[in-house]
This record gives structure tokens, sequence and C-alpha cells, in this order.
């Protein structure tokens, strides 16, 4: 009688007493840094859960394909350093810093980075040392001691657009939380209808500037000017239109019209595409002032004051002298020199 083949844990054996073994291989695993996708930090929980095995952890750190940024926290090597450095203190990257890295415009240069860290956080870190307790004094970080509003809009490495707003618009100079909203609104990160909301959890002080907010500023060049205008008590309208010559930057009292130079490093060439629209303006009675960057950015005094002069000058602009007079004044109690 013949005899059915019986299956094995090992495989198969066959009737006639030879064994044909098919041993079983056990699945493989993801390796640890295909796991992240778009997410910049994944904890040791987020990667096992994922598929990846601590002896794979282990074994990407030590031949340097994932580094350990804080204990139970993984990254990437690519893994921008503000980045590991937010981590590895024990927060998320905010306010500016997280605000940056969005495309929101921000005069301040990144040598700082801003972290969010909740008020009852403890054990830490050094920011370019795991294993040593942060020293409070050490320049490089700006801690923010606050808790998450919108939790689920943050991961581990970046706190979510609305609180990365929030602290910013408190922590910065008026000028650049100003700058900071209007580019908010210009590259449509955030509605007004947002922003209002947002303004509820602001102080007054602050609040109010988001009703000031435009989004027709692409960046602080042309929002610095404008705060300084505001802040003398002047009209103001940005992105005043002229047929043949275009948009302008900013339209004062109804006569002047201010451009900025959003050149950093080097003066902005006057072209000739620029001595036209400028000859444009002029015909539709407008005085054109220019201002470099440098001005616009650490001389604001002497901007006021260019502004003032040129409305002085222009038999257009009534009661001028009592508009000059009152800004003046005005200048001096914001304690702009």
């Amino acid at each position: 009688m013949r005899r059915h083949p019986r299956i094995t844990r090992c495989g198969i054996r066959g009737g006639g007493g030879g064994r044909q073994h098919r041993h079983m291989q056990p699945p493989l695993r993801p390796h640890p840094a295909s796991l992240f996708g778009d997410t910049d930090v994944l904890t040791r929980l987020n990667l096992v859960g994922r598929g990846a095995s601590v002896v794979q952890l282990a074994a990407a750190v030590h031949d340097g394909s994932l580094i350990r940024i804080r204990r139970g926290y993984y990254g990437r090597p690519e893994l921008e350093l503000p980045v590991q450095r937010a981590v590895r203190v024990g927060g998320r990257m905010s306010c500016v810093s997280e605000l940056r890295r969005r495309g929101v415009w921000t005069l301040d240069p990144g040598d700082t980075v801003h972290l969010q860290i909740a008020p009852n956080a403890a054990r830490l870190r050094d920011r370019d040392e795991r294993t040593e307790p942060l020293d409070f004094v050490e320049p490089g970080c700006r801690i923010h001691w606050r808790p998450l509003e919108r939790p689920r809009a943050a991961d581990h490495a970046h706190a979510g657009l609305w609180d990365a707003l929030l602290l910013a618009v408190v922590c910065l100079p008026e000028r650049e939380a100003l700058a900071v909203l209007d580019s908010v609104l210009h590259e449509r990160l955030m509605s007004r209808r947002s922003l209002r909301e947002l303004a509820q959890s602001l102080p007054a002080d602050r609040a109010r500037l988001v009703a000031l907010a435009d989004a027709g500023a692409a960046s602080g060049i042309e929002t610095f000017p404008r705060w300084l205008c505001l802040v003398m008590g002047l009209s103001v309208r940005t992105q005043p239109f002229v047929a043949g010559a275009g948009y302008g930057d900013l339209e004062v009292e109804g006569f002047i019209l201010v451009e900025g130079d959003s050149h950093e490093f080097h003066d902005a060439e006057v072209t000739a595409r620029d001595r036209r629209r400028d000859a444009v303006f002029t015909r539709a009675g407008y005085t054109v002032l220019h201002f470099r960057y440098a001005q616009i950015v650490y001389e604001p005094r002497e901007v006021a004051e260019t502004i003032l002069a040129a409305i002085l000058a222009h038999r257009g602009i009534r009661n001028s002298g009592e508009i000059v007079r009152r800004a003046r004044r005005r200048l001096d109690a914001a304690g702009i020199s």
C-alpha cells in the first residue's frame, strides 16, 4: 500500500524513507533607516512598531546608518544639526527656528536654536553631548517653557505651525513679530481667520499686531518700513499700483513711495528698469525713496527722518508740519534712534 508523505516542522518526509528538507527562512526585516519616511525623529518604540528589531537598531547606530540623538530617540545621519540639538536637549524645535524651516521670513540668523519644552520636563541634556546635563548658562539654545496648545500637530522633533507662531509673536521684537505674521499670510501657511483665533491666546499688546498683518508684504524688508510708519502714526498703503510701473512696496501719506532693497550682503544695482519705474511713479505724483537692506534693518531712525523730510517737501500733503512733529514725538516715545 502506498504511503502518503507526512508533514513535519522541518519540511516534507517522503514515504520511501528519503528525507527532503525545506528550510523555512525567517522573514526579512526592513532596515531601520528606511522606516522614517518624511519624519525626522522616531523613538525606539516607533521603530520597533514599524518592524525593526532592537538588535537592528544597535547595529545601525554602530555602523553609522542611524544616530542615537537621545536615549530612545533616533534619526538619520543627515538630520540637520539644529533639529538634533533641540531633541537632544529634551524638547522640540519651535518659535523662529521652526518657522524658518517652514519657509517663513525671519531676521533671526539661526545661530540660536529655539525649542519648546513642557514646564514639568526633567533630565535635560547638553545640546551636543547626550550624556551630559544641560548647562543653562551656555549660549546656543533658547528654551521656551510652554506646553503645546496643539500637540497633534507636533512630532518628536518639531512643534506645529500654530505653537511655533504663538511663541514667535511673543518672543520677537515687535517689528519682527509683525514681519513673521505678514510672511505667514503671504506664504498662505495660515488664513486670516486662523490668525484671529491665534490672537485670542496672545497678550493684548501682541494680539493687536494680528490686525496689522498684511499678506502683501513678501519679507521683513517690506514690513519694517510699514511698521515704522505705523509707529509714527502715518497713513500707509501696501503694494500701490501705477500703470506702466507696476506695484510699489509702500505708499506713505498718499504721495511718498518707499522701495526697499532686499539684498542683505551687497548693495543692489540700480537697473535701467528701476529708473524707468521711478520715472513713471514720479509722473504719477510720487516722491520715490529707495533704502538699502542695512538701512532698513539697522538704521530705522535715519529711514524715518528721510520719510519725514519727504513729507515736508511734498506740496500735496496738507498739514505736513504737524504730521512730522507728531511723528517725531512718537519716535522718541518708542525709543527709536
